[in-house]
């Protein structure tokens, strides 16, 4: 089977959050998933890498750790969002070049807890759209946005080959450059309005929210 690539942004204070994330995953992985997981490495010092490596005993995996070079995403830092989001949550942003030999990628924040095989998701026909992902739960509560299609960028799935050929990231650095002062949910709302026509729509169970509960 093919590798079921997995991606995760996060710097030394949100590693240990990280590490349960990835320990969900492979506890739950069907015994014939081959999985790659991506850390994306936004300052993890080398003691959270030993404890992260240590968790390739509940099942074999690969776990690459990804220099990523922050001053790409000077523009970013502008951003006047939620405190709670860091320079690492950008990351995503440029994940067409920063792992230019990967083509589909499973995106998850660090705050996910996984419980059953990614297999289903990693596979799903993305009928040749940018990236897939879940409604975003306060889109069906209060039906505010003018994008009827806004996910949640927590769990996303990106065709990084499509990504590439249409230059993505350039074009998520232009709208974030015009549109600095009314960006308010970060990195979320510039992939959904930069791919607002190229997102597909895949079933709540991919992505269960708090926000299911307490609306």
């Amino acid at each position: 089977m093919d590798k079921i690539n997995v991606c995760i942004a996060c710097d030394d204070n949100y590693a240990k959050y990280a590490g349960v994330l990835i320990a969900s995953i492979l506890s739950n992985a069907a015994s014939n998933d081959n999985l790659a997981v991506y850390i994306l490495d936004g300052g993890i010092s080398e003691e959270r890498k030993t404890e992260i490596l240590t968790l390739k005993s509940i099942k074999d995996c690969e776990i690459n750790f990804v220099t990523v070079d922050t001053k790409a995403f000077d523009e970013y830092r502008s951003l006047k969002t939620n405190a709670y989001i860091s320079l690492a949550t950008y990351f995503r942003l440029n994940l067409p070049s920063i792992l230019p030999t990967v083509d589909r990628i499973i995106y998850l924040d660090c705050d996910v807890v996984v419980n059953s095989s990614l297999q289903d998701l990693f596979y799903v026909d993305m009928q040749n759209n940018l990236a897939a992902g879940v409604l975003d739960i306060s889109l069906k509560a209060t039906k505010y946005r003018k994008n009827k299609n806004y996910v949640n960028a927590g769990v996303m799935l990106f065709d990084l080959k499509k990504m590439r050929e249409e230059n993505i990231e350039k074009k998520f650095l232009e709208y974030t450059s015009s549109h600095i002062d009314t960006i308010k949910m970060g990195d979320q709302d510039i992939i959904n309005e930069v791919c607002k026509d190229s997102i597909l729509i895949v079933d709540d169970e991919w992505n269960v929210q708090s926000s299911n509960f307490t609306n």
